[in-house]
């Protein structure tokens, strides 16, 4: 195995039951043995409705992101259902250099 691998188990919407049950699949049917060889880091079961605008709320109450990837969700789900009014724009033009500069 590779070192510093892991694996992080994310879903938003039907993919947030998705990524749940794969996380209790993980945690009830797997041996120690099979789950130490995963190394689940973390699980991510999303879900709607949600407010986007409270959600970034939080988030810039934060000090810091544990994973930036769950900010950029709401964007791309955003740029996804309104593609004649954000499909012009690149993810890029929605965060700041310091976002992608975070760890």
């Amino acid at each position: 195995m590779a070192k510093n691998y892991w694996l992080d188990n994310y879903g938003y919407s039907q993919g947030g039951g998705i990524a749940l049950a794969v996380h209790k699949y993980i945690e009830t049917e797997l041996s120690p043995a099979q789950q130490k060889r995963l190394n689940l880091k973390q699980s991510f079961c999303g879900g709607g409705p949600y407010d986007p605008v409270a959600t970034f709320g939080v988030y810039k109450q934060w000090e810091e992101l544990s994973n930036p990837l769950v900010a950029a969700m709401p964007v791309l789900g955003a740029k996804a259902v309104f593609p004649e009014v954000l499909g012009k724009y690149e993810l890029s033009d929605f965060f700041k250099p310091e976002f992608y500069n975070s760890d």
